[in-house]
C-alpha cells in the first residue's frame, strides 16, 4: 500500500471551506494521510482529523531561494 501526502498552499478565507470538504473526504478514504500545512487557518481545521501534520515552509519560516 502506498502512503499519501497532501501539500497545501497559502489559502484565502473562501478556500478554507473547500479544504474542509477535501479533509472530510480524505479522512474517509485515507485517514492516515500526511498533510503538509502552509497556512495557519488550515492548521486549525486540520487538527480535528487524524492526519499526520507537518508544518511547511511558510509556517516554519524556512529560507528559500536559489542562492541558498
Amino acid at each position: 500500500m502506498l502512503d499519501f501526502s497532501l501539500v497545501t498552499s497559502y489559502v484565502t478565507n473562501n478556500a478554507i471551506n473547500k479544504f474542509r470538504e477535501i479533509f472530510e473526504n480524505l479522512s474517509k478514504i485515507k485517514p492516515d494521510s500526511e498533510i503538509v500545512i502552509n497556512d495557519w487557518g488550515l492548521l486549525s481545521i486540520s487538527k480535528q482529523y487524524k492526519f499526520r501534520l507537518v508544518l511547511g515552509r511558510l509556517l516554519t519560516k524556512q529560507k528559500k531561494g536559489q542562492r541558498l
